[in-house]
């Protein structure tokens, strides 16, 4: 009979059941009103869903003029967003619920700040990613983002300004996606550091990321396998996943139970962990899936 184990850290983090928590209360306080969300809350379709049956509908930014006017409510994920975006919400008249992890707000005010002072604002982290792009927006044109160490390094390669006046490079601050694996942004770390010794560091990995990566070290020691339970475009659910990759030769992502692989219910103990979206209802249905095929 397979035993499953979960991990000791996983499914919701602070940032998300707070962005989950803010969602149902303005849909529970403003019902017959349009409620919108400005993008997905968060990367988990089926934590959204349950907010689409409220009443939430999804809002692309080209639509905030046309859809948006003085009775509308209009949800900031949790991701963030750009100032220009803020503007343009407020002057609809619609009513902002800003649901950004307090943790992207930090690090969108510490763009901003230094970048007012000159500095270049170096962000490690998926170019394409909302957060990313929440905080660079802060910082303007100051803003440069490597995905990895490698992106790092060919910059300063390719760089004319870097070869050509070095000094522009003398104010810098480096931070972090807050969903960064701790040995990529180590690794960026390492080739700034060289190229630019004074640079200032700040560790702005979340600390939920970081205790969700090494209770999966020590999960896949105790387990043949290993199934992360998120949505596949959340980026920390990527990234759990890619580390129980490493750790195991049975390494999988599923969204829901219907999407575990046959060859899990052969394994004698599966090690459950889940993305920071993900519900409990998702890692519950996923562990009760596991087991009924036990009793089968």
């Amino acid at each position: 009979m397979a035993k499953v184990l979960r991990s000791k850290v996983l499914g919701f983090c602070m940032g998300v059941k707070r962005a989950v928590d803010m969602a149902e209360e303005v849909l529970n306080e403003n019902e017959g009103k349009e409620v919108f969300m400005l993008g997905p809350l968060i990367h988990n379709e089926q934590a959204l869903q349950a907010l689409y049956d409220k009443g939430l509908h999804l809002l692309s930014e080209e639509y905030i003029e046309e859809r948006c006017n003085e009775k509308s409510v209009v949800i900031i994920r949790a991701h963030g967003t750009s100032p220009s975006i803020l503007t343009r919400i407020e002057k609809t008249g619609a009513r902002i619920v800003d649901t950004s992890c307090p943790r992207v707000k930090a690090s969108q005010k510490r763009a901003a700040s230094y970048s007012q002072d000159g500095f270049l604002v170096f962000i490690a982290g998926d170019l394409g990613h909302g957060e990313v792009l929440s905080i660079s927006s802060y910082a303007g044109d100051k803003a440069i983002v490597f995905k990895d160490a490698e992106e790092a390094k060919t910059f300063f390669k390719t760089s004319e300004l870097f070869q050509k006046n070095p000094r522009a490079f003398d104010k810098a601050i480096l931070i972090s996606q807050t969903t960064i694996r701790k040995e990529e942004y180590d690794a960026i770390i390492a080739v700034l550091q060289k190229k630019l010794p004074q640079i200032e560091v700040f560790n702005t990995i979340c600390s939920a990321t970081k205790e969700r990566q090494l209770f999966l070290r020590e999960l896949a020691h105790e387990v043949d396998g290993i199934l992360v339970i998120g949505g596949r475009h959340s980026a920390n659910t990527q990234r759990l996943l890619s580390l129980a990759q490493e750790l195991s030769p049975h390494a999988a992502l599923v969204e829901a139970a219907h999407e575990i692989p046959p060859e899990f219910f052969r394994l004698e103990k599966v090690g459950l962990t889940a993305g920071a979206s993900t519900a409990n209802k998702s890692i519950d249905e996923v562990e009760q899936k596991l087991l009924e095929a036990n009793t089968v």
